[in-house]
């Protein structure tokens, strides 16, 4: 009975140091102090001082020895409890057990047994096993039974999406960038114009020559350059010498200079006058060594120019460009191509005519090709600035009138002739073209000329008169007249200029 008593007593005392031990733990959870990171030990609570004596110091000296409780030591705390250890290797943990026998009224006669399960999982790394030193002892240090702590869940969530989609946004625009930035060297976009001589010597490599190049400022990616010799085989199209080459020139372009029979690069340049037809352009184009006619003919007839202005009904007809190349003073490269060549004049004609001109065309009732039909005429007839929109005004005013068959332009009989007279014949003006307005009525099919912005801004702003005639004077204006009568009286005298 007293052995009963002692058990119950050493089971109450130890359940105590049992619950201690577990509020010192959790108070060390919570405020995040383990003894392996050295921090501040939390003070000792009365029972725990109760329970161990006056001796216990407020702040004990921590070392390894006081951390570890051998086996023989921790046996004889549980025989003195009553309590039974049963060590559970396979989860790396040790089961306490207490057994409680009580008497009905001091008899043995009716037991109960209750059984009461301490378990104590041990953290960290698997305890080592050796087989060879069972008997040796072994150590439990006080992190072993420590309560398993919550793992951290490491969670990307919005913000980590938000960043990858900006990194691939930043990475494609740079790519774009650096695109763009290629494009432009390889095709000769948006450079500065730069001229130097570049001396390709004998065993050149790739290498040597991209490296020049970029020296001289005639490319900016050396790599690109090699790229496209490799792809172009344009190491066995270059020839050792002395070139002359502009930073306006393409990849191919420059290839295709680097070659002994290719001569230096030289440009030329060229004024044509308003009022110039298309094939008196081209020929003035192949007597400065631009390119030639018959090449020249070829393309205008059957490339498909991309520009709105031209209409595409007329795409592989002779007079399809005619009135679209604007009169100006510009810069070829001698043997230029076609296609180059002709481009330039159609730029100039796009940066010169703006959108409000179309827009007024519209508002007239008029096509464009109608406008510059009518500008070409105004061109080719005007002896000055200042009566150009005078003679546009004859020439509206007769498109209107139901008395007025045909404009009657001498102008549109020269080009339909195909030759400039000083004067026109009768035969002349019976030759059967649709440009000859003095037997078709209305406009002609397409410009007689090239005419200058001046024409095309008088054919869309007409001076308002009633005129229906003029006629050339000796002092080299023309003279304006409503009848017909006072028109004729004025070719019958001596100040008609012919």
């Amino acid at each position: 009975m007293a052995e009963n008593k002692n058990n119950k007593k050493g089971s109450a005392i130890f359940e105590r140091f049992l619950s201690m031990i577990d509020n010192v733990q959790e108070d060390n959870y919570e405020n995040n102090v383990t003894s392996e990171a050295g921090s501040e030990d939390t003070p000792l609570s009365e029972d725990v001082k109760e329970f161990f004596g006056s001796e216990v110091s407020e702040e004990p000296e921590v070392t390894e020895e006081t951390r570890k409780i051998s086996s023989e030591e921790l046996s004889s705390l549980l025989d003195i409890c009553g309590l039974d250890i049963q060590p559970d290797e396979s989860e790396n943990t040790m089961v306490f057990k207490t057994s409680d026998e009580e008497s009905d009224g001091g008899n043995d006669e009716h037991n109960d047994e209750v059984e009461e399960t301490h378990v104590f999982t041990k953290l960290g790394n698997e305890a080592e096993e050796n087989s060879d030193a069972e008997d040796d002892e072994e150590e439990y240090e006080a992190r072993d039974f420590r309560p398993i702590r919550r793992s951290r869940r490491y969670r990307t969530g919005c913000m980590g999406g938000i960043l990858y989609f900006l990194m691939v946004v930043c990475i494609s625009a740079a790519l774009a960038a650096f695109g763009w930035l290629a494009a432009n060297d390889v095709l000769s976009l948006n450079k500065e114009l730069v001229t130097a001589e570049i001396t390709v010597k004998e065993g050149f490599t790739i290498e040597e020559v991209a490296h020049d190049l970029k020296e001289a400022g005639i490319i900016e990616y050396p790599f690109l350059f090699k790229m496209f010799s490799k792809l172009s085989t344009a190491e066995e199209k270059i020839t050792p010498g002395t070139y002359t080459l502009s930073s306006n020139l393409d990849y191919r372009a420059i290839v295709t200079n680097l070659r002994e029979t290719s001569g230096p690069l030289k440009t030329v340049t060229v004024t044509i006058p308003e009022g110039k037809t298309m094939m008196q352009t081209f020929e003035i184009l192949e007597e400065n060594g631009v390119c030639k006619v018959d090449e020249l003919l070829e393309c205008s007839m059957n490339y498909e120019f991309d520009y709105d202005f031209l209409n595409p009904d007329k795409l592989g007809t002779e007079k399809r460009l005619e009135g679209f190349l604007f009169p100006d003073t510009y810069e070829f490269y001698v043997n230029s191509d076609p296609e180059d060549a002709i481009e330039k004049f159609l730029d100039n004609f796009k940066y010169r005519v703006k959108d409000h001109m179309y827009l007024k065309a519209e508002e007239m009732g008029y096509t464009f090709d109608e406008i510059m039909t009518i500008a070409s005429m105004i061109e080719m007839e005007a002896a000055s600035d200042s009566e150009r929109t005078t003679i546009a005004s004859v020439i509206y005013n007769r498109l209107k009138s139901s008395d007025f068959r045909c404009l009657q332009i001498d102008a549109t009989v020269q080009y339909a002739l195909g030759e400039h007279k000083e004067s026109l014949s009768y035969d002349d003006l019976q030759v059967d073209s649709p440009y000859n307005t003095y037997i078709y009525e209305g406009l002609p099919p397409g410009p007689i000329a090239n005419p200058g912005i001046t024409s095309i801004g008088a054919a869309l702003n007409p001076e308002n008169t009633n005129y229906y005639y003029y006629a050339l004077s000796t002092d080299g204006t023309h003279k304006f007249f409503t009848y017909y009568s006072s028109f004729q009286e004025f070719v019958n005298s001596s100040n008609y200029g012919g």
